[in-house]
């Protein structure tokens, strides 16, 4: 089972055009453990070769860091690469965001009658830090900025440390006018993963208190389009309905 939350715009708005919604784990422990398990291992440092990719070397350091506590799964050491979006592990963590995706994919396409997730079906995109230079004029600008063509799953894969990063959102056609700010991504409140609708455009800024000389990424965001039929929900009027016309009604 999952949690939501509705972050706008239009908060009221039903399904299938709710525009954005986080997701947790709260009530699904195996999930939040997995997505914690992902989200940390992006940064940590991996000595052994991947023999087995996509997910076969993930399988192992999921088990050697098993009996390790939340804190003791923040202080394992890092890789000294924070910058390569793709190395043959990173790449594991990213498939292995399929099965997150594919369950949350369900619950939403049953739930609420959204489309529904086709693995393997993930993306990523880096957020880079600003250039000094970049807001000197006091105007601040995105550093990334995505219009999403269909429905789609999205989650951090990857936070700098003391990073944040701010979304802002325009609905289509309304891109020069007041953004909607739903929510941030930040360290504390990562272990999630957001619904946004078909045409939504997003920008990102990022904030926070980091270290300037750093050489790495901002972030890393991992996505899945929900390009699947959405779910048939028959009630029981149309299914005794559909009963009466085949003879298969009892007296």
């Amino acid at each position: 089972m999952h949690s939501i939350a509705s972050l706008g715009p239009g908060d009221l708005t039903p399904f299938p055009n709710p525009g954005v919604r986080r997701i947790g784990f709260g009530e699904d422990p195996p999930q939040f453990t997995v997505a914690h398990l992902l989200i940390h291992g992006w940064a940590v440092q991996r000595l052994s070769e991947c023999n087995d990719p996509p997910i076969g070397d993930f399988k192992i350091w999921a088990k050697e860091v098993d009996s390790l506590s939340p804190k003791e799964r923040e202080e394992l050491p890092r890789d000294s690469d924070l910058k390569s979006c793709h190395t043959l592990w990173r790449d594991q963590i990213y498939y292995m965001w399929n099965h997150v995706f594919y369950d949350v994919g369900n619950w939403m396409a049953n739930t609420y009658g959204t489309g529904t997730f086709k693995p393997p079906n993930t993306e990523v995109f880096p957020i880079e830090f600003p250039k000094p230079h970049e807001n000197g004029d006091g105007e601040k600008k995105p550093v990334a900025t995505k219009v999403w063509d269909t429905e789609t799953l999205l989650a951090p894969a990857y936070l700098a440390p003391g990073v944040s990063l701010r979304v802002e959102t325009f609905e289509p056609g309304q891109e020069n006018g007041e953004p909607f700010h739903p929510a941030d991504f930040n360290h504390k409140d990562r272990y999630n993963v957001w619904y946004v609708k078909k045409g939504l455009q997003m920008r990102f800024y990022v904030e926070g208190d980091w270290d300037q000389s750093t050489d790495g990424v901002a972030a890393v965001m991992v996505y899945g389009n929900m390009l699947g039929e959405p779910f048939k929900f028959v009630d029981e009027e149309s299914e005794e309905s559909e009963e009466d016309e085949n003879g298969e009604h009892e007296e």
